[in-house]
């Protein structure tokens, strides 16, 4: 089951989720490969070190795995709760 969005998302704590993600895939860490694998189809049975994945793929991961099609809709999505509530700390940077 995929995760949920707090009601108060932050971005920097997303972005802070795709650099672990990272750092897990160039480790080698079969729980990261597999999320991947689930979320990016073209990571299918393709082999790899963990080289040759970015941070834009691991970005594109974790907004799958919360739902959207991909990082820019879910950056959307958090900015425009933090300006539903009026606090520009909650992500206005990417």
């Amino acid at each position: 089951m995929s995760p949920v969005l707090p009601p108060r998302p932050n971005l920097d704590h997303l972005k802070k989720q795709a650099r672990d993600l990272l750092n897990a895939l160039r480790s080698g860490d079969s729980d990261a490969r597999a999320l991947l694998k689930q979320h990016l189809p073209e990571f299918v049975g393709r082999s790899y070190d963990g080289d040759g994945i970015s941070l834009h793929d691991a970005q594109a991961v974790i907004a799958r795995d919360y739902g959207f099609d991909n990082w820019a809709r879910l950056r959307k999505a958090v900015l425009g709760a933090a300006d539903d509530r009026g606090d520009a700390s909650d992500g206005a940077s990417l």
